[in-house]
């Protein structure tokens, strides 16, 4: 079971999220990750030229935005950090600078996620089914999760 504090400062609960018929993205982001800015900036202004200089970046991956925007999946940030643990305001510190209504932001504040998922490379991206159950699980990077989601 994993709880975190979300950018509004209430206890989240990923349990929540089962049995809504729909994907679940969970990115793992930390603030020193260019791309996983990038990425967020994107999803906040819906400028996806902020991606081009990232060869991993498929232009195919534009289809993820109006993903998110339809329900079509459900986006969750979780930031973390390999130093001193993530609190609730640089949640919402996060949600200010890339504001998007949609998509839920989370303090990893003790690492536990980040260690139990393995990240080595970011942005992690990994896609949880409606039962919380891992359909892709990947610590090298976000390609085969943007592959999966996008139906490449």
């Amino acid at each position: 079971r994993y709880q975190a504090p979300d950018q509004f400062g209430d206890l989240f609960d990923l349990y929540d999220l089962a049995g809504h018929g729909v994907p679940i993205v969970l990115d793992l982001a930390t603030w020193g990750c260019r791309p996983c800015k990038a990425m967020a900036q994107y999803f906040s202004d819906g400028d996806p030229s902020v991606m081009d200089d990232f060869p991993w970046w498929n232009e195919r991956y534009n289809q993820v935005l109006d993903m998110i925007n339809r329900d079509e999946i459900i986006w969750i940030t979780v930031l973390w950090s390999g130093g001193q643990p993530v609190d609730q305001e640089e949640v919402a510190r996060w949600e200010e600078t890339f504001p998007h209504g949609k998509v839920i932001v989370l303090a990893d504040t003790e690492n536990q996620l980040s260690e139990w998922l393995e990240v080595h490379a970011m942005p992690h991206i990994d896609i949880l089914d409606e039962n919380l159950n891992f359909l892709v699980y990947d610590v090298r990077g976000p390609t085969r999760g943007m592959r999966y989601i996008t139906a490449e």
